[in-house]
Protein backbone atom coordinates (compact mmCIF):
# COMPACT_ATOMS: atom_id res chain seq x y z
CA UNK A 1 0.00 0.00 0.00
CA UNK A 2 1.56 3.38 -1.39
CA UNK A 3 0.84 6.70 1.20
CA UNK A 4 1.29 10.07 0.53
CA UNK A 5 2.26 10.41 4.08
CA UNK A 6 2.47 8.75 7.43
CA UNK A 7 -1.04 8.80 9.49
CA UNK A 8 -3.93 7.34 10.63
CA UNK A 9 -4.91 5.20 7.44
CA UNK A 10 -0.89 3.86 7.81
CA UNK A 11 -1.80 2.36 11.52
CA UNK A 12 -5.03 0.79 9.93
CA UNK A 13 -3.37 -0.95 7.09
CA UNK A 14 -0.40 -2.25 9.46
CA UNK A 15 -2.93 -4.01 11.70
CA UNK A 16 -3.93 -5.54 8.68
CA UNK A 17 -0.29 -6.94 8.09
CA UNK A 18 -0.45 -4.69 4.50
CA UNK A 19 3.41 -3.29 3.70
CA UNK A 20 3.17 0.61 4.03
CA UNK A 21 5.50 2.78 1.60
CA UNK A 22 5.44 6.47 1.73
CA UNK A 23 5.23 8.04 -1.58
CA UNK A 24 5.44 11.94 -0.65
CA UNK A 25 5.28 12.82 -4.49
CA UNK A 26 2.24 11.28 -4.83
CA UNK A 27 -0.25 14.40 -7.05
CA UNK A 28 -4.67 13.87 -7.49
CA UNK A 29 -5.38 15.50 -10.73
CA UNK A 30 -8.35 18.13 -10.24
CA UNK A 31 -10.35 15.93 -13.06
CA UNK A 32 -13.19 18.01 -11.67
CA UNK A 33 -12.04 22.08 -12.17
CA UNK A 34 -11.36 24.00 -14.91
CA UNK A 35 -7.94 24.23 -16.83
CA UNK A 36 -6.60 27.41 -14.97
CA UNK A 37 -2.83 27.77 -14.37
CA UNK A 38 -3.29 27.04 -11.33
CA UNK A 39 -5.02 23.56 -11.77
CA UNK A 40 -2.26 23.36 -14.59
CA UNK A 41 0.59 23.36 -12.36
CA UNK A 42 -0.85 20.41 -10.54
CA UNK A 43 -1.30 18.78 -13.61
CA UNK A 44 2.58 19.37 -14.09
CA UNK A 45 3.40 17.84 -10.46
CA UNK A 46 1.72 14.70 -11.17
CA UNK A 47 3.36 14.47 -14.66
CA UNK A 48 6.91 15.31 -12.78
CA UNK A 49 6.53 12.56 -10.35
CA UNK A 50 5.71 9.72 -12.60
CA UNK A 51 9.22 9.10 -13.00
CA UNK A 52 9.16 8.63 -8.55
CA UNK A 53 6.55 6.44 -8.97
CA UNK A 54 8.80 4.05 -11.37
CA UNK A 55 11.39 4.08 -9.34
CA UNK A 56 9.11 3.08 -6.28
CA UNK A 57 7.55 -0.08 -8.15
CA UNK A 58 10.64 -0.98 -9.39
CA UNK A 59 12.48 -0.72 -5.95
CA UNK A 60 9.83 -2.51 -4.00
CA UNK A 61 9.48 -5.23 -6.95
CA UNK A 62 5.41 -4.49 -7.55
CA UNK A 63 4.10 -6.88 -9.90
CA UNK A 64 0.58 -5.02 -9.91
CA UNK A 65 -0.20 -1.55 -9.34
CA UNK A 66 -3.89 -1.02 -8.03
CA UNK A 67 -5.48 2.22 -8.05
CA UNK A 68 -8.10 3.26 -6.21
CA UNK A 69 -9.32 6.07 -8.20
CA UNK A 70 -8.76 7.77 -11.44
CA UNK A 71 -7.79 11.06 -10.02
CA UNK A 72 -4.05 9.41 -9.80
CA UNK A 73 -4.47 7.76 -13.46
CA UNK A 74 -1.53 9.10 -14.94
CA UNK A 75 0.35 6.65 -12.25
CA UNK A 76 -0.55 3.73 -14.99
CA UNK A 77 1.73 5.24 -17.22
CA UNK A 78 4.61 4.71 -15.20
CA UNK A 79 3.38 1.64 -14.34
CA UNK A 80 3.57 0.49 -17.47
CA UNK A 81 7.47 1.60 -18.02
CA UNK A 82 7.95 -0.26 -14.84
CA UNK A 83 6.70 -3.35 -16.11
CA UNK A 84 3.83 -3.57 -14.25
CA UNK A 85 0.35 -5.07 -14.91
CA UNK A 86 -2.11 -2.58 -14.44
CA UNK A 87 -5.84 -1.98 -12.72
CA UNK A 88 -7.86 1.12 -12.06
CA UNK A 89 -10.88 0.88 -9.88
CA UNK A 90 -13.45 3.85 -11.06
CA UNK A 91 -15.05 5.84 -8.27
CA UNK A 92 -15.92 8.79 -9.44
CA UNK A 93 -18.73 10.15 -10.92
CA UNK A 94 -17.25 12.72 -14.35
CA UNK A 95 -20.17 13.91 -16.22
CA UNK A 96 -19.31 13.42 -19.77
CA UNK A 97 -20.30 16.50 -21.01
CA UNK A 98 -17.75 18.49 -18.44
CA UNK A 99 -14.04 19.03 -18.78
CA UNK A 100 -14.01 17.27 -21.96
CA UNK A 101 -10.41 18.57 -22.39
CA UNK A 102 -9.16 16.30 -19.15
CA UNK A 103 -11.68 13.95 -20.06
CA UNK A 104 -9.83 12.90 -23.28
CA UNK A 105 -6.30 13.24 -21.69
CA UNK A 106 -7.53 10.58 -19.08
CA UNK A 107 -9.46 8.10 -21.43
CA UNK A 108 -6.46 8.34 -23.88
CA UNK A 109 -4.30 7.21 -20.68
CA UNK A 110 -6.43 4.13 -19.67
CA UNK A 111 -6.98 2.65 -23.34
CA UNK A 112 -3.66 2.58 -23.64
CA UNK A 113 -2.41 1.96 -20.21
CA UNK A 114 -5.10 -0.47 -17.89
CA UNK A 115 -5.20 -4.19 -18.11
CA UNK A 116 -8.34 -4.13 -16.15
CA UNK A 117 -11.02 -1.84 -15.22
CA UNK A 118 -12.57 -2.15 -12.15
CA UNK A 119 -15.74 0.41 -11.98
CA UNK A 120 -17.94 1.07 -8.56
CA UNK A 121 -20.76 1.13 -10.55
CA UNK A 122 -22.59 1.05 -13.88
CA UNK A 123 -22.28 5.12 -14.41
CA UNK A 124 -18.50 4.60 -13.49
CA UNK A 125 -18.14 2.32 -16.17
CA UNK A 126 -19.79 3.86 -18.71
CA UNK A 127 -17.07 6.71 -18.68
CA UNK A 128 -14.38 4.61 -20.34
CA UNK A 129 -16.64 3.18 -23.26
CA UNK A 130 -13.94 1.66 -25.22
CA UNK A 131 -12.53 -0.67 -22.57
CA UNK A 132 -14.04 -4.05 -21.04
CA UNK A 133 -14.33 -3.29 -17.33
CA UNK A 134 -16.27 -5.07 -14.17
CA UNK A 135 -18.48 -3.66 -11.96
CA UNK A 136 -17.72 -4.17 -8.19
CA UNK A 137 -20.64 -2.83 -5.90
CA UNK A 138 -19.06 -1.78 -2.59
CA UNK A 139 -20.44 -4.10 -0.29
CA UNK A 140 -22.89 -3.05 2.83
CA UNK A 141 -23.64 -5.41 5.64
CA UNK A 142 -25.38 -3.93 8.40
CA UNK A 143 -25.47 -6.74 10.61
CA UNK A 144 -22.27 -5.52 12.22
CA UNK A 145 -23.16 -1.92 12.38
CA UNK A 146 -25.22 -1.86 15.64
CA UNK A 147 -24.74 0.00 18.77
CA UNK A 148 -27.08 1.56 21.16
CA UNK A 149 -27.80 5.29 20.73
CA UNK A 150 -31.53 5.85 21.91
CA UNK A 151 -32.73 9.11 20.40
CA UNK A 152 -33.90 10.46 23.66
CA UNK A 153 -30.35 10.63 25.03
CA UNK A 154 -29.33 12.54 21.78
CA UNK A 155 -32.31 15.33 21.76
CA UNK A 156 -31.81 15.51 25.58
CA UNK A 157 -35.61 15.18 25.37
CA UNK A 158 -38.67 12.74 25.12
CA UNK A 159 -38.95 12.27 21.01
CA UNK A 160 -40.58 8.93 21.14
CA UNK A 161 -43.40 9.54 18.93
CA UNK A 162 -41.59 12.31 17.29
CA UNK A 163 -40.91 12.21 13.45
CA UNK A 164 -36.94 12.32 13.21
CA UNK A 165 -35.45 12.87 9.82
CA UNK A 166 -31.99 10.93 9.57
CA UNK A 167 -29.49 13.36 6.97
CA UNK A 168 -25.71 11.93 7.13
CA UNK A 169 -23.99 14.53 4.92
CA UNK A 170 -22.46 16.32 7.95
CA UNK A 171 -21.74 20.51 6.65
CA UNK A 172 -19.99 19.17 3.41
CA UNK A 173 -21.86 21.55 0.67
CA UNK A 174 -21.36 18.96 -1.88
CA UNK A 175 -23.88 16.98 -0.05
CA UNK A 176 -26.27 19.65 -0.31
CA UNK A 177 -26.96 20.39 3.76
CA UNK A 178 -28.04 23.96 2.88
CA UNK A 179 -30.75 22.79 0.89
CA UNK A 180 -31.74 19.89 3.29
CA UNK A 181 -31.67 22.55 6.41
CA UNK A 182 -33.74 24.88 4.55
CA UNK A 183 -36.00 22.96 3.23
CA UNK A 184 -36.61 21.47 6.47
CA UNK A 185 -36.86 24.87 8.19
CA UNK A 186 -38.99 26.33 6.20
CA UNK A 187 -41.62 23.95 5.00
CA UNK A 188 -41.74 21.26 7.48
CA UNK A 189 -43.65 23.04 10.46
CA UNK A 190 -45.08 21.60 13.83
CA UNK A 191 -43.13 20.07 16.94
CA UNK A 192 -43.96 16.80 15.51
CA UNK A 193 -40.41 16.99 13.41
CA UNK A 194 -37.03 16.79 14.61
CA UNK A 195 -33.68 16.76 11.55
CA UNK A 196 -30.92 14.89 13.22
CA UNK A 197 -27.86 15.61 11.17
CA UNK A 198 -25.08 13.40 11.59
CA UNK A 199 -21.32 13.68 10.51
CA UNK A 200 -20.52 17.53 12.23
CA UNK A 201 -19.72 18.24 16.01
CA UNK A 202 -21.33 21.54 17.14
CA UNK A 203 -19.33 21.73 20.15
CA UNK A 204 -15.94 21.24 17.82
CA UNK A 205 -14.44 24.58 18.45
CA UNK A 206 -13.24 26.62 14.80
CA UNK A 207 -9.79 26.87 15.77
CA UNK A 208 -6.72 27.11 13.38
CA UNK A 209 -5.12 29.52 11.55
CA UNK A 210 -7.40 27.78 8.27
CA UNK A 211 -10.65 28.82 9.98
CA UNK A 212 -9.52 32.55 11.31
CA UNK A 213 -8.71 33.38 7.98
CA UNK A 214 -11.75 31.70 6.60
CA UNK A 215 -13.96 33.63 9.59
CA UNK A 216 -11.74 37.31 8.83
CA UNK A 217 -12.47 36.65 5.39
CA UNK A 218 -16.62 36.22 5.65
CA UNK A 219 -16.68 39.99 7.07
CA UNK A 220 -15.42 40.68 3.73
CA UNK A 221 -18.18 39.08 1.80
CA UNK A 222 -16.32 35.51 1.08
CA UNK A 223 -18.68 32.30 1.65
CA UNK A 224 -17.38 30.36 4.68
CA UNK A 225 -20.04 27.45 4.20
CA UNK A 226 -19.12 25.59 7.97
CA UNK A 227 -19.91 28.95 9.93
CA UNK A 228 -22.94 29.85 7.56
CA UNK A 229 -24.55 26.04 8.23
CA UNK A 230 -23.77 26.10 11.97
CA UNK A 231 -25.66 29.74 11.94
CA UNK A 232 -28.41 28.73 10.20
CA UNK A 233 -28.88 25.66 11.88
CA UNK A 234 -28.81 27.40 15.49
CA UNK A 235 -31.72 29.14 14.13
CA UNK A 236 -34.23 25.85 14.77
CA UNK A 237 -34.09 24.20 17.88
CA UNK A 238 -36.10 21.14 16.18
CA UNK A 239 -31.90 20.46 14.20
CA UNK A 240 -29.61 18.54 16.03
CA UNK A 241 -26.00 17.42 15.07
CA UNK A 242 -23.74 14.54 16.33
CA UNK A 243 -20.22 13.42 14.98
CA UNK A 244 -20.53 10.67 12.29
CA UNK A 245 -20.71 7.13 13.41
CA UNK A 246 -20.34 3.53 11.26
CA UNK A 247 -22.53 1.73 13.93
CA UNK A 248 -25.75 4.10 12.69
CA UNK A 249 -28.27 0.92 12.12
CA UNK A 250 -30.05 1.65 14.97
CA UNK A 251 -30.46 5.37 14.42
CA UNK A 252 -32.00 4.22 11.07
CA UNK A 253 -34.53 1.71 12.97
CA UNK A 254 -35.55 5.05 15.19
CA UNK A 255 -35.78 7.29 11.95
CA UNK A 256 -38.81 8.68 10.40
CA UNK A 257 -37.17 8.37 7.02
CA UNK A 258 -34.11 9.06 5.33
CA UNK A 259 -33.46 12.84 3.40
CA UNK A 260 -30.47 13.41 0.62
CA UNK A 261 -29.88 15.81 -1.74
CA UNK A 262 -26.16 15.80 -3.57
CA UNK A 263 -25.52 19.19 -5.34
CA UNK A 264 -22.77 16.15 -7.11
CA UNK A 265 -24.06 13.34 -7.91
CA UNK A 266 -21.45 10.28 -6.82
CA UNK A 267 -22.91 7.09 -4.99
CA UNK A 268 -25.39 7.51 -2.53
CA UNK A 269 -24.11 4.08 -0.29
CA UNK A 270 -26.36 5.99 2.85
CA UNK A 271 -29.50 5.59 0.28
CA UNK A 272 -28.57 1.79 -0.30
CA UNK A 273 -28.15 1.44 3.47
CA UNK A 274 -31.46 2.78 4.28
CA UNK A 275 -32.91 1.13 1.68
CA UNK A 276 -31.55 -2.27 3.04
CA UNK A 277 -33.23 -1.52 6.85
CA UNK A 278 -36.29 -0.93 4.71
CA UNK A 279 -36.46 2.72 5.78
CA UNK A 280 -38.41 5.61 3.25
CA UNK A 281 -35.81 7.75 1.26
CA UNK A 282 -35.77 11.09 -0.78
CA UNK A 283 -32.58 11.87 -2.88
CA UNK A 284 -31.07 13.98 -5.65
CA UNK A 285 -32.04 12.12 -8.90
CA UNK A 286 -28.81 11.01 -10.76
CA UNK A 287 -27.50 7.97 -12.50
CA UNK A 288 -25.96 6.31 -9.69
CA UNK A 289 -29.31 6.89 -7.64
CA UNK A 290 -31.77 5.10 -10.25
CA UNK A 291 -29.11 2.58 -10.44
CA UNK A 292 -29.64 1.80 -6.56
CA UNK A 293 -33.19 2.16 -6.70
CA UNK A 294 -34.76 0.41 -9.69
CA UNK A 295 -35.38 3.80 -11.24
CA UNK A 296 -36.85 5.23 -8.55
CA UNK A 297 -38.82 2.76 -7.29
CA UNK A 298 -37.75 2.14 -3.96
CA UNK A 299 -36.75 6.05 -2.84
CA UNK A 300 -38.52 8.95 -4.14
CA UNK A 301 -35.82 11.07 -6.86
CA UNK A 302 -36.41 14.59 -7.03
CA UNK A 303 -34.64 16.52 -9.53
CA UNK A 304 -30.75 17.86 -8.96
CA UNK A 305 -29.63 21.02 -7.70
CA UNK A 306 -33.75 23.06 -7.52
CA UNK A 307 -33.80 23.43 -3.86
CA UNK A 308 -37.55 25.02 -4.46
CA UNK A 309 -38.66 21.70 -5.81
CA UNK A 310 -36.97 19.45 -3.55
CA UNK A 311 -38.49 21.94 -0.62
CA UNK A 312 -42.16 20.62 -2.17
CA UNK A 313 -41.16 17.57 -3.11
CA UNK A 314 -40.11 17.38 1.12
CA UNK A 315 -43.44 17.73 2.19
CA UNK A 316 -44.69 15.30 -0.51
CA UNK A 317 -42.71 12.43 0.56
CA UNK A 318 -43.16 12.72 4.51
CA UNK A 319 -47.15 12.76 3.93
CA UNK A 320 -46.70 9.58 1.90
CA UNK A 321 -44.27 8.11 4.50
CA UNK A 322 -46.03 4.68 4.87
CA UNK A 323 -46.09 4.34 0.99
CA UNK A 324 -42.21 4.93 0.24
CA UNK A 325 -41.58 2.59 3.51
CA UNK A 326 -43.17 -0.22 1.79
CA UNK A 327 -41.24 0.62 -1.21
CA UNK A 328 -38.25 0.34 0.23
CA UNK A 329 -39.11 -2.50 2.15
CA UNK A 330 -39.72 -3.93 -1.37
CA UNK A 331 -36.14 -3.20 -2.86
CA UNK A 332 -34.52 -4.03 0.70
CA UNK A 333 -33.56 -7.78 -0.76
CA UNK A 334 -32.77 -6.42 -4.40
CA UNK A 335 -30.37 -3.54 -2.66
CA UNK A 336 -28.81 -6.02 -0.16
CA UNK A 337 -27.96 -8.84 -3.28
CA UNK A 338 -26.49 -5.66 -5.10
CA UNK A 339 -24.31 -4.67 -2.38
CA UNK A 340 -23.80 -8.33 -0.77
CA UNK A 341 -19.99 -8.87 -0.08
CA UNK A 342 -19.95 -12.48 -0.67
CA UNK A 343 -21.26 -11.65 -4.41
CA UNK A 344 -18.18 -8.80 -4.93
CA UNK A 345 -15.74 -10.47 -3.51
CA UNK A 346 -15.98 -13.26 -5.90
CA UNK A 347 -16.58 -10.74 -9.16
CA UNK A 348 -13.28 -8.83 -8.15
CA UNK A 349 -11.70 -11.95 -7.40
CA UNK A 350 -12.82 -13.43 -11.24
CA UNK A 351 -11.52 -9.98 -12.63
CA UNK A 352 -7.77 -10.03 -10.97
CA UNK A 353 -7.34 -13.60 -11.87
CA UNK A 354 -7.43 -12.41 -15.56
CA UNK A 355 -4.28 -10.51 -14.98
Amino acid sequence: MALQSHGPLEDEFKKLDVKVVIFPQMANIPYNHPLTPRNLLIYWRVLRSEKNCVELLQRELIDVLYLNNMMIAPYLRAAKKAGCKTVMHVREHWPLDEHQKQLEWIRKIVYENCDKLIAINQYSASIFPKIDSTVVYDWIDMSNRYKPMPMNEIFGEDVNGKKVLLYTGGFLRIKGTDYVVNAFKENVKGDDYRLLILGTDMNRPLVGTRHRIKSLLSHFGYRYYEQEMRNLVKTDSRIYCIPGVYELKHLVEQSYCFVSYFRMPHANLAMAENIILGNPCIAADSEEAREYTANGKYAMLVKANDPDLFAQKLCVFLAENDQWRLAAQSGSEAVSKKFDKEINIKVLNEALRGL
